[in-house]
């Protein structure tokens, strides 16, 4: 039976703890749903957005048409003439001017989008001692403000040239496209960047972002390495809003674009129904690349990321494009959207898991029944799961006969309870969907890795006697956990109801060492 949550609601658990230190995982923010996130409207809230909804929006909404129709002039103008292919090339110092008057009309968009100041710390260096500007990432307001500020360019999907204004203004401003059906549109992006970030003068300057996706602002995902491949000089632009969530009248707003947060629409909207909203900007130092880093971006990325992160009072965390993937699928599972990130980065690097595989676990722990609320799952039923999954496996227990093979099936039940046990140190009967899978990796690490794949056929041989989907699913091939595909490396084939750990499963005295390893690893001492 599920017990009452004891975890507020986008915070992480500690059930895995001892393995935290491990996997550089320990105390991270949930960076992927709004500060806002398990708020209960009330009616003061909707009382405040009502009267502001006849006030300070229409008024808003003004200033944000005529800066719209303001800026779809400007780039006509800019790019008249100009074809896709030709609107890539360096401009002309006539059109330079035009993008210019165009980009300081975007002062009106932040003023529109409750931002009547803006706090800015520190200086920008030359455009050609560091070419590109790399920042966090919340959603709209940076890139205005970039643009508005420095007149720059960013790297977007070739998506919005279909828009008749986007499609403008990126034409006007020269976005770096990226065509994710197309799998060399990467390689292409690429090499963009680097042309731009070592043309001098030619372009405006890049803005990237090197997290890849937006974040809550409460630490930093993981950076990509593609903004630090040309080996040049970056600026590092932190931005921050002091009082979200921190409604002066109502709820506040968070402008994050995550999932768990309202459209970006409504976003915009709730700014705008603020009697104010404070960001505050800081430019810092350039960084340039030194020693290893020219050849290794990913050291140079981390070095910047952690400067960033310091600047900001935030942790640099684990948290990537895969965990927001995790967290599509989980919304699509109908599971809240704080379950599914786990820091991937992390988990990846140390115990060999990719997205495919961990798409398939989030599905298999969808499977659990978790709390709607709180997204964890009963250590009771993950527990039933586990010894029905195992069950099948005494009775084939090398020959031994069925005594022996009924004592192999209660070592077996006694080793996954205490497994859980472990996971559940706080004896709240809830497991979160990272302990679920962190436990289950090592599961199936120690069973590929340690030698125990001989002990894992005789257990199937004896659970293909007593349910024919054990049976199928031992048969499966294994891939490597790179690929995607196949079965997991501690589950059975996808059909299985059962969460089935082959080389666990039967007699044998390689079984029993493989129980213990993982009984030891994860139930320490």
């Amino acid at each position: 039976m599920v017990v009452a949550e004891v975890v507020p609601i986008g915070q992480p658990r500690r059930g895995v703890a001892h393995l935290d230190a491990a996997l550089g995982a320990h105390d991270a923010p949930q960076l992927l749903v709004p500060v806002t996130y398990g708020h209960v409207w009330t009616w003061r809230d909707t009382a405040y957005y009502a009267a502001a909804g006849m006030t300070l929006v229409p008024l808003r909404l003004v200033i944000m048409l005529i800066t719209a129709i303001l800026l779809f002039i400007m780039a006509c103008l800019t790019t008249l003439g100009l074809s896709d292919e030709a609107a890539q090339l360096p401009f002309s110092p006539p059109r330079r001017v035009l993008r210019a008057v165009a980009c300081s009309c975007l002062r009106l968009a932040l003023f529109g989008l409750g931002l009547p100041w803006i706090t800015e710390r520190g200086t920008m260096p030359p455009r050609n001692e560091a070419p590109i500007i790399v920042s966090n990432h919340f959603g709209l307001v940076e890139s205005i403000y970039l643009a508005m500020r420095f007149g720059c360019s960013f790297v977007a999907e070739e998506v919005y040239l279909r828009d008749p204004f986007f499609g403008r203004l990126a034409r006007m401003l020269q976005v770096v496209l990226l065509n994710r059906a197309d799998p060399e549109s990467r390689a292409k992006v690429k090499a963009a960047i680097a042309a731009r970030a070592l043309a001098p003068d030619a372009y405006a300057r890049l803005v990237i972002y090197p997290e890849g996706t937006v974040s809550n602002g409460r630490g930093l995902l993981a950076f990509r390495p593609g903004a630090f491949s040309p080996g040049v000089p970056v600026v590092p632009v932190t931005f921050s809003f002091p009082r979200r969530g921190q409604g002066r009248c109502a709820v506040g707003v968070d402008p994050s674009w995550v999932y768990g947060n309202v459209s970006p629409p409504v976003i915009n909207l709730m700014m705008m129904a603020q009697p104010w909203n404070s960001l505050e900007v800081h430019v810092l130092p350039a960084c340039a690349p030194g020693g290893d880093e020219v050849a290794d971006p990913v050291l140079f990325a981390s070095r910047v990321q952690a400067a960033m992160a310091a600047d900001l009072g935030v942790p640099a965390t684990g948290f990537s494009g895969d965990d927001v993937a995790l967290q599509r699928e989980a919304m699509r599972l109908g599971l809240p959207p704080h379950v599914a990130p786990v820091q991937m980065l992390h988990l990846s690097a140390r115990l060999r898991i990719d997205r495919g595989l961990a798409m398939r676990a989030l599905r298999e722990f969808a499977a659990l029944g978790p709390d709607p609320v709180s997204g964890h799952a009963a250590t009771d039923v993950w527990l039933q799961r586990l010894v029905v999954g195992a069950g099948g496996g005494g009775g084939g227990g090398g020959g031994g006969g069925e005594a022996a093979g009924k004592d192999e099936a209660r070592a077996l039940r006694a080793d996954m309870a205490r497994i859980v046990a472990a996971v559940d140190h706080e004896e709240s009967g809830l497991v979160s969907f990272r302990e679920y899978l962190v436990t289950s990796c090592l599961i199936g690490a120690l069973s590929h890795d340690d030698g125990a794949g001989g002990a894992g056929g005789a257990g199937a041989g004896g659970a293909e006697a007593s349910n024919s989907n054990m049976g199928a699913a031992a048969r499966t091939p294994r891939t490597s956990r790179r690929s995607g595909e196949g079965s997991l490396p501690f589950y059975g084939a996808d059909a299985a109801p059962a969460f089935v750990f082959t080389s666990l499963v039967g007699g044998g005295a390689a079984a029993r060492a493989t129980r213990k390893a993982v009984v030891d690893l994860v139930a320490p001492g």
